[in-house]
Parts: structure tokens; sequence; C-alpha cells
């Protein structure tokens, strides 16, 4: 009986160690839920201004502001997605594949109670070169103010695609025959935009998911 002991309680502090490592977190995914401020956790870029502030579990983008980034620090991918939760964008965005502030790929979401024309054009992809927003893509869907909405930007290889609330609504393949002269598929961070021409332009950001491939 003493003799098996130590096999018994062998066995299950194996039982116990592979369970811990069944639940450990993926570390190519990650999430800010914002209940703290995590603002030192990102990056800070724009072509004029911003305002970020995380208030209640939310970050807030607040006018006026041109293209305002924020990329999450060490954070690099080739391939990959970023996703958001909102309830109110004035002129939001996703980032991905940034090298610097005049280069990146850009989701852009806008709800139906944005300024003209953003209304009814709810989801837009863009390529940013130089001084150049390239649209490849541009999609009316309903976004009702107040309602939260999931929105998810992806890369895989030569490819962008666009989630909205799960359901996939273009797969893009960067090319000049869709207004992209310089197609990047190569490695860069990742993040969200927002811009306002005065402070009643608000985007918020009720979370922050991404996963990196590879």
């Amino acid at each position: 009986m003493t003799m098996k002991r130590p096999a018994t309680i062998a066995a299950v502090l194996l039982a116990l160690a592979a369970c811990k490592s069944s639940t450990t977190p993926d570390r190519r995914s990650g999430e800010d839920t914002f209940d703290a401020n995590s603002l030192s956790s990102y990056s800070k870029y724009s072509d004029g201004g911003y305002s970020w502030a995380i208030d209640g579990g939310t970050l807030i983008g607040t006018g006026p502001a041109n293209q305002a980034v924020l990329t999450r620090v060490t954070v690099q991918t080739a391939d990959g997605w970023v996703e958001t939760v909102s309830s109110r964008a004035d002129d939001g965005g996703l980032i991905l594949r940034f090298q610097d502030q005049a280069h990146y790929y850009l989701l852009a979401f806008r709800d139906d109670a944005s300024p003209s024309p953003r209304g009814t054009e709810n989801l837009a992809v863009y390529h940013h070169v130089g001084f150049e927003y390239r649209q490849l893509w541009v999609k009316n869907v309903d976004f009702a103010r107040g309602t939260p909405h999931t929105i998810r930007f992806e890369a895989a290889g030569a490819n962008l695609r666009v989630y909205f609330d799960g359901v996939q609504q273009v797969d893009l393949t960067p090319s000049p025959l869709i207004n992209d002269p310089a197609p990047f598929t190569g490695s860069g961070g990742l993040g969200v935009r927002y811009y306002g021409d005065d402070a009643s332009w608000i985007t918020r950001f009720d979370t922050f998911r991404w996963h990196t491939a590879g």
C-alpha cells in the first residue's frame, strides 16, 4: 500500500500539469478589454492630432484627429487578424501590416449615424501609401448606432478579408486592378485608428483582440 502511494501522487501531479498546460493562453493571441489604462501598451501615430482615452472599460477616440493610430507595442505579423466591438463609430478603423504612419492597410468602419457619406460607406478597405489613401473596396451594411457590432480585419498571404458580426463581407487580393499599385504582404504592426473633424466625432472600442499566424 505504502509503495503505491508515490506512484499515485505522481499520477495526480502529472494530470494536474496536463490540465494547466491545456488551459495556457495562446501567446499568438491577445485581448485588451480596457478595464485598466493600457495606453502605454500602444505606440501613437497621427497625421494631425489625437485624443485617446480609456473610460469605463472602453477605448474612446475623440476628434479633432487626422488618422490617429494606435499600434500594439512589440506585436508584428504578416498574417493574422484584428477585431473590435464597437457601438459608436463616426469613423473608426482597424490596422494591419503597419510599417510606419504612411504605410499600412486600413479597414475603416462607420455606423449609420456617422457624417455623410460615411453612414452609407460603413466598411471600406484602404492602402495608405505615402500621402494617398487608396480605396480598394467599400460596402454599406446595417450598422445601427448604440448597438454593439463585431468587426474583424484579416490578412492571409495575398488576401485581405473583412468580417462583420461574424459574416465574411469580402475576400480581396490587392493589386493595381483594384487601385493598389504596390501590394504589401510583409510583416508589420497591428492596431486601431479613428478620424474626426471636431469634438462631435467619437469612436468607441469596447474591446480589441488580435491573432498572429505563424
